[in-house]
């Protein structure tokens, strides 16, 4: 009889991917021959050395966009930038100080200061 837990589990997530050349799966291959041809065809408004300083530039950061995430593996490196970036873009709500829910929130602090207080006094 077989007693291991995880025998039967099923993943949340299964992702496969298709390596095609030297650890390159198919996204990131075309991914790269893609942005070579665009930064060649934007580098050539450069000119000269500064075009493939350019085109590698692009390649880097597309390296960089396309990799796993540190925080969460599952999903590439450019999802979690653009999440954060809406975060920063999103309305945050500011309670001043008299405002009603800040006023019950800094009573119900004091209470819980005396009553700390008050436990502390009595063990003594």
């Amino acid at each position: 009889m077989n007693d291991d837990i995880s025998a039967g589990v099923v993943p949340k997530k299964t992702k496969a991917t298709t390596t095609v050349v030297k650890g390159l799966d198919a996204t990131r291959f075309f991914g790269v021959i893609g942005v070579i041809v665009v930064s060649n065809f934007v580098g050539d408004l450069f000119g000269g050395v500064l075009k493939y300083l350019f085109m590698g530039f692009c390649v880097v950061v597309f390296f960089i966009l396309t990799a796993k995430s540190p925080s969460n593996p599952t999903q590439p490196f450019y999802v979690g930038l653009v999440s954060f970036i809406k975060y920063l873009c999103r309305n945050k709500t500011y309670y001043g100080t008299s405002s009603e829910q800040y006023i019950k929130f800094k009573e119900s602090k004091e209470n819980a200061k005396y009553k700390k207080k008050k436990r502390k006094g009595s063990s003594k």
